[in-house]
């Protein structure tokens, strides 16, 4: 929530075959990115979960950055309501020249949101904040493939009918109607689901349903829940019930008050309701497709 010496605000990458997201971008976040490694000139989508600083204060910075760049493409940022008004008083608040196109999308308060391109969806909810907010889920897009070993057996070979068969067609090869309902299947997808600054709620639940890493807010423990209720957010227990009841592979706490130095305790907090339970910290890479637990610095 506040920058410490040892922890930024909020700011969390998301790549998935050269796709960049940027869940917020709080103060100093383009910073973190040069220490991680992590060409910020790739980042074309960020989404913004509400407007309050420590969630968006870097964003300006960024923008710039992209100004700086001859190739820059369109910046699409996603937000709740108002955030077009929002990324308008932003770019009147310096001298700053827009060189490419910002493509603001604001979250529609009754309707399902869905936004995609070639590789991912990225579906949006609102959550039960003091100020509009919502939470994301970013969604890997499942793709047919073919299941050659099947099809070696049969003795059919390489060829163009492979690509039909991925794209769902039904196949003629030597005489022989190919399903690809037989020769084919559906991966199951990777998804990475952001839920920060709220209180517990549907939409909380819904954007977590099942995700490979849940990224959840953990502002307070259990001895601050009536404080935790007061300000609109979850507590390290609330995480923890939530990541349990959605089926979630793995929970990272994050947006810890400044009043934890050490987050273990949070940790042991949400560990109770939910087996797999990291502490998010600055740098820390996760590989989605890696198996459960692991994680490198």
């Amino acid at each position: 929530m506040v920058p410490t010496k040892n922890r930024n605000v909020s700011g969390v990458f998301v790549e998935h075959l050269g796709d960049c997201y940027l869940c917020d971008c709080g103060e100093g976040t383009q910073r973190q990115m040069n220490i991680a490694g992590l060409n910020r000139h790739r980042v074309n989508t960020v989404l913004i979960s509400h407007w309050h600083g420590d969630h968006m204060s870097g964003l300006i910075g960024l923008l710039q950055t992209k100004d700086k760049v001859p190739e820059a493409e369109t910046v699409t940022i996603i937000g709740p309501q108002g955030s077009k008004d929002h990324v308008n008083h932003l770019l009147q608040s310096c001298h700053f020249n827009v060189s490419y196109d910002i493509d603001v999308v604001e979250v529609p308060q009754d309707k399902t949101f869905k936004w995609e391109n070639d590789e991912t969806t990225v579906e949006a909810r609102y959550l039960d904040h003091g100020v509009p907010c919502v939470g994301f889920r970013v969604c890997e897009k499942a793709k047919r493939r073919v299941n050659m070993d099947d099809l070696r057996e049969k003795g059919i070979p390489e060829g163009p009918h492979i690509g039909e068969l991925q794209r769902g067609n039904v196949v003629e090869y030597d005489g022989e109607q190919l399903d690809p309902d037989k020769y084919t299947y559906v991966p199951d997808s990777d998804v990475v689901s952001y839920v920060v600054d709220t209180r517990p709620c549907e939409g909380a639940r819904r954007l977590a349903d099942q995700a490979d890493v849940l990224i959840a807010e953990s502002t307070f423990d259990s001895d601050h829940k009536g404080r935790a209720e007061e300000y609109y957010h979850m507590t390290a227990e609330d995480a923890g019930m939530l990541a349990n009841d959605a089926g979630v592979s793995r929970l990272f706490l994050t947006h810890f008050s400044q009043r934890y130095r050490d987050v273990h305790s949070l940790v042991e907090e949400a560990s109770a309701r939910f087996e797999d339970v990291f502490a998010a910290k600055d740098f820390l890479e996760v590989n989605i497709a890696a198996s459960e637990g692991e994680s490198t610095d």
